[in-house]
């Protein structure tokens, strides 16, 4: 989501060609850089990377309504992988998280 707000913020400048990829070129030396230390920070700055080169595939085509529909094809692929996890578990499983839960907030303090 984080990603998709900051493609929806570069693309409402409506950038030229050259700045996208120049934008693109900075985005993938910051998730080499990043990825290896922090691999949730560097999947934020996938997004950006993939939702420019769509716009530079489909100018026309795209533009600021791609990032809020990011954000709901990943709501929706959450909830259908969600809903896809529970109804696959067993009963076995579920207690098995359930303590395995109760243990980390003994251990954690949370």
């Amino acid at each position: 989501m984080v990603g998709a707000g900051l493609v929806w913020l570069i693309l409402a400048q409506e950038p030229s060609v050259w700045s996208v990829i120049a934008v693109l070129v900075f985005l993938q030396f910051a998730i080499e850089m990043i990825i290896g230390a922090n691999y949730a920070l560097g999947q934020i700055l996938v997004t950006p990377m993939a939702l420019l080169m769509s716009y530079l595939a489909a100018p026309g085509a795209a533009g600021t309504a791609m990032a809020p529909e990011r954000v709901f094809d990943t709501l929706v692929g959450a909830g259908i992988g969600i809903v896809l996890a529970v109804v696959s578990s067993t009963l076995d499983d579920r207690i098995y998280l359930a303590r395995d839960h109760a243990a980390s907030k003994g251990r954690d303090g949370f």
